[in-house]
């Protein structure tokens, strides 16, 4: 390990001195100061100081890789005298040693060695880097280059006259070694300040040395237990330290609520809220507090007095209900649970005719206006002498008084309640009379009129319908001219005849109205000739040869229906009908028609056909062939002959194969719905096609 060498005692002949280190002192980071003192061990004689040499060893890891420089403290010493002195210092960074020399001249008498510790100096020593975080001992170098020189010398203490000079070594001579510890380097002491029964402690952690400020000290308080503390000053260097506490009963704390008293666990009754305290002595010999918080609620009592007139019986108090006069008692339980009681005295009174409940009349029909119209409001009966009449709306007696008096004019936002009820003279307050004003709009439009609006040429009782709008009184119809509403004007049903002429506007309207208005026109175009609105009713597709049903759902005011087909193609039969057999050709095209009317015809409806691969053989070629019956309800029967089916379908209107199967010589068809049906037959490459229909 690493000693500070405090002192050295040099002897001269019987004279010794003693030379130390003292007061050691951390100025920065990179910055550290001490002093080096002289002391005379007794003589008499007045030696003086003339010349001193030394050698400071470092504790390389304090060091810390840095290269060291020194300095004297200017006017530190309390040996100089005018004459001055030079110091030299120099570093050897190989052994850590910083050398220390001075040249000095005579010093009398300001260089007398005292018996007293004297101050040579003090020095300040520099490092490149921080110091290191370790022992900061420094000794003496003792041998070889720079080790411990001092030359003294006899002076008169009269005239300073030097008597002689005499140089001493620490290498020539006995010296005695005073080791000691590191006095720079951080240290922690710390200790637990509060009694021996306290379940939390105060730690008080305090630091030496380093570098100031700390971080980690101050007082911290802990319960039981094991606590480890670490201080770091600023240079950055730490200690550590840890300290035991021991496990101490934490108090005890309890809350509860009860109705007019509490027993405590300690057997002590709590009447008012509040908190109460008990010790325990527990095994340590420490005292345990026990604290209970109690709240205490206490049952009550009410007293309570009514005057009514015979008018308001019964009179409901407490779910009792009071027929008369007298003192009613309730047993309750108040807001905290507690049980509590209530008494009511109740007095009737006998009340006059003219001190009831008042009537309300207003001026207008059934209490209903229209918005932003006003009503006169108007109260039945006379006031007795030094009473008035006191208008509300918000409720009886709630708010501000509306207006005052026998009638009031109010122009009402909204449907509204509104009260009258009289104040002062025999009667006091009376109870209220109310009345309801209801605010009327104009009503809606309606939201669509339902009815033909095509083929109508001289149609008769055709029937138009709206929705019904709530509010509405009456429904304004309103039709073209050449056409006549026969029936169920100021209705939502109509009914309408039409000629073979109508106006240019060709629209029938309508428009719903009350009291207090007319909603906007619903309205609906409508035409004498028909329209189609629906498809062709048939197949896509077809074979050569092949013969389908097509038709389409009858159209309203329709007289006439024109069919074409593309060329090659043929309409077997039922021109000028909804339904046709058409025998496909052998080209792709379109089936259209055409629904007319005395008055014109619709517009063309069409539906694109084309031609499948293959060849189909109209029945009739084959009177071999029987099917029947035709029509069929339940069972269709087939017979061959010498022919020889391969297989057979059942298609619908649509071209929608229903049905398919190898030959069979009876079809059930109990499962499908009646129509008009296709039946293909397989004969090798030959379709053969019938129309068949099924009735029930």
């Amino acid at each position: 390990m690493l000693y500070i060498f405090i002192s050295y005692p040099l002897f001269v002949t019987a004279q010794t001195f003693d030379i130390f280190i003292a007061n050691r002192q951390l100025i920065s980071s990179t910055t550290m100061e001490f002093d080096v003192f002289i002391k005379n061990n007794g003589s008499t004689l007045p030696w003086g100081f003339k010349l001193f040499q030394a050698g400071y060893q470092f504790n390389p890891s304090f060091v810390n890789g840095g290269t060291l420089s020194g300095s004297y403290v200017s006017g530190s010493s309390e040996l100089e005298s005018s004459f001055g002195k030079t110091w030299g210092f120099s570093f050897n960074n190989t052994y850590k040693v910083l050398n220390q020399s001075s040249n000095i001249g005579s010093l009398c008498p300001g260089a007398i060695i005292s018996t007293l510790p004297r101050k040579i100096g003090r020095f300040r020593i520099t490092n490149t880097v921080n110091w290191g975080c370790a022992d900061d001992s420094i000794r003496f170098k003792t041998s070889g280059s720079g080790y411990l020189l001092l030359a003294v010398a006899k002076y008169n203490s009269i005239d300073c006259t030097d008597r002689g000079s005499t140089l001493i070594s620490s290498s020539a001579t006995p010296y005695i070694v005073n080791p000691s510890s590191s006095v720079l380097n951080i240290s922690l002491q710390i200790s637990a300040a509060s009694s021996p029964c306290d379940a939390l402690k105060k730690i008080n952690v305090d630091a030496t040395g380093g570098l100031s400020p700390y971080t980690g000290t101050g007082i911290f308080t802990r319960s039981s237990g094991t606590y480890l503390f670490s201080v770091t000053d600023s240079r950055g260097c730490s200690a550590n330290a840890s300290i035991d506490i021991p496990y101490l009963p934490l108090p005890t704390i309890f809350f509860d609520i009860a109705c007019n008293y509490y027993v405590l666990p300690w057997l002590d009754t709590a009447k008012v809220t509040g908190a109460y305290l008990h010790t325990y002595l527990t095994s340590l010999g420490c005292d345990s507090i026990v604290t209970a918080n109690i709240v205490i609620h206490n049952s009550s009592t009410s007293n309570s007095y009514d005057t009514i007139f015979d008018d308001r019986l019964p009179y409901i108090w407490n779910g009792i209900s009071c027929n008369a006069a007298g003192i009613y008692n309730k047993s309750l339980s108040n807001v905290f649970g507690c049980d509590s009681s209530a008494t009511l005295l109740l007095t009737v009174l006998k009340k006059a005719d003219s001190c009831k409940t008042p009537t309300i009349l207003s001026n207008v029909t059934g209490n209903i206006i229209c918005s932003g119209a006003s009503v006169v409001l108007s109260v039945q009966g006379s006031l007795k002498s030094g009473a008035v009449w006191n208008w509300y709306k918000e409720g009886c007696g709630i708010g501000s008084i509306l207006d005052t008096g026998k009638t009031i004019n109010i122009t009402p936002v909204s449907s509204a309640l509104y009260f009258v009820r009289s104040m002062g003279g025999i009667c006091g307050l009376t109870p209220c009379g109310s009345i309801l004003i209801n605010i009327k709009t104009q009503p809606a439009v309606s939201d669509s009129i339902v009815g033909y609006t095509s083929g109508l040429c001289n149609a008769h009782q055709v029937n138009y319908l709206t929705n019904t709008i709530a509010d509405a009184a009456s429904y304004i119809w309103t039709v073209p001219l050449g056409a006549e509403i026969t029936a169920g004007q100021g209705t939502n049903s109509l009914w309408v005849n039409f000629s073979n002429q109508l106006s240019a506007a060709s629209n029938i309207c309508v428009k719903t109205s009350n009291s207090c208005g007319a909603s906007s026109l619903r309205c609906n175009s409508i035409s004498l000739k028909p329209s189609i609105t629906n498809s062709i009713n048939g197949p896509s597709s077809m074979m050569k040869g092949q013969v389908a049903p097509f038709s389409i759902s009858p159209v309203f005011g329709a007289s006439g229906y024109l069919w074409t087909v593309p060329s090659g193609w043929k309409i077997v039969s039922g021109q000028g009908t909804v339904s046709v057999l058409i025998k496909a050709g052998n080209t792709n095209g379109a089936i259209k028609l055409s629904a007319s009317n005395s008055c014109g015809s619709s517009s063309l409806v069409s539906k694109s056909v084309s031609i499948l691969a293959g060849r189909s053989t109209y029945v009739n070629e084959f009177d071999e062939l029987k099917i029947g019956p035709i029509p069929s309800n339940d069972i269709l029967f087939l017979d061959a002959g010498l022919l020889k089916p391969r297989l057979i379908e059942l298609l619908d209107m649509f071209g929608r194969i229903v049905y398919r199967s190898v030959w069979t010589q009876k079809i059930i068809l109990s499962d499908f719905a009646p129509g008009i049906y296709h039946i293909r037959i397989y004969f090798g490459k030959d379709i053969l096609v019938k129309v068949i229909e099924i009735v029930r």
